[in-house]
């Protein structure tokens, strides 16, 4: 004679096993898209963080180069979160000035041209490179 009251315990054991591993699976899938959203965020946080450093080297440069326009035209220093080339090219009074600002993996890279008479700025412009 079979004992229809341990059949129906496996039976809901077996429903609750199957239902708890459905809502971890579940629970573990929306956790890593919380995990991949966040990283998402926090790379751009980043990007933006290395434009601004860009702009801010870029700034620098053309301090720089008003001081000394006649031998300013390469440099590397260390920011605050990066690391800054400049390269200036051109002569009196147009010049181009190249920019390269690094935050781990990320590169930022900006070209301006610059008018300079004497040493006021007369007209600068200014574009992100590939």
């Amino acid at each position: 004679m079979r004992n229809i009251r341990t059949e129906n315990g496996y039976t809901l054991l077996l429903i609750v096993l199957i239902v708890s591993g459905v809502a971890l699976a579940i629970g573990l899938y929306l956790r890593l898209q919380d995990i991949t959203k966040t990283d998402s965020i926090i790379t751009e946080q980043k990007a933006f963080s290395n434009f601004i450093e860009a702009q801010s080297c870029l700034e620098e440069g053309i301090r720089r180069l008003k001081l000394n326009p006649a031998t300013y035209r390469n440099d590397s220093f260390t920011r605050i979160k990066s690391s800054c080339t400049i390269a200036v090219t051109g002569t009196s009074p147009d010049y181009t000035i190249d920019i390269t600002a690094a935050q781990e993996t990320l590169v930022k890279k900006l070209r301006a041209n610059a008018v300079l008479s004497g040493a006021t700025l007369v007209s600068s412009t200014w574009r992100e490179i590939p």
